[in-house]
């Protein structure tokens, strides 16, 4: 998973509804066995997923998952993992891949950690039409929609609903 003698940042976007917390709560989980093996899995201030580092460009995860410092010092600290050394470096949030309130700037991303010389996104997808209705079932729970005929139709005219992307031409594009 390292490249020889380089410093690798791999950003797992998510996307929502693909198994991410699965995927999170085991790299939380085997932290120290990835240690070991060069890979660091930095452990977030709650929960098992990195969301606070995006807190920056969404405001609404500033309350649930506020920065430890601040978004540049929080970003400067995950430059500085492993030092000038080897490591590989995995963040994860499905946040990443939102398309509202605010877009990740991946480039922004890169500019705060230069350090490292290689950076990736690793992105899970899942069929659209499994992902409308899990979004929707997930949505109805709280009963901000009852019509899935009429919160579809939504969803494909703005190919995004509720702030994610469902049309992934867009998400590459991203």
């Amino acid at each position: 998973m390292r490249t020889q003698d380089g410093r690798r940042l791999i950003i797992h976007a998510g996307m929502h509804k693909t198994a991410s917390t699965t995927l999170q709560v085991a790299l939380f989980r085997n932290r120290a066995a990835l240690a070991k093996a060069g890979i660091v899995y930095p452990t977030p201030p709650q929960g098992h997923a990195q969301h606070y580092l995006l807190s920056g460009w969404n405001p609404q995860l500033q309350t649930t998952y506020p920065p430890i410092l601040s978004p540049e010092e929080d970003w400067n600290t995950i430059n500085d993992i492993g030092g000038s050394k080897p490591v590989t470096v995995i963040l994860s949030s499905e946040e990443f891949s939102r398309r509202s309130p605010t877009r990740i700037d991946f480039e922004e991303i890169v500019r705060r950690t230069p350090r490292f010389d290689h950076h990736e996104i690793v992105v899970v997808l899942r069929d659209q039409i499994s992902l409308l209705q899990s979004v929707f079932l997930q949505i109805r729970q709280g009963n901000s929609v009852s019509n899935f005929s009429e919160w579809l139709g939504q969803a494909i005219e703005s190919a995004h609903n509720p702030g994610l992307f469902f049309d992934y031409s867009q998400l590459h594009a991203h």
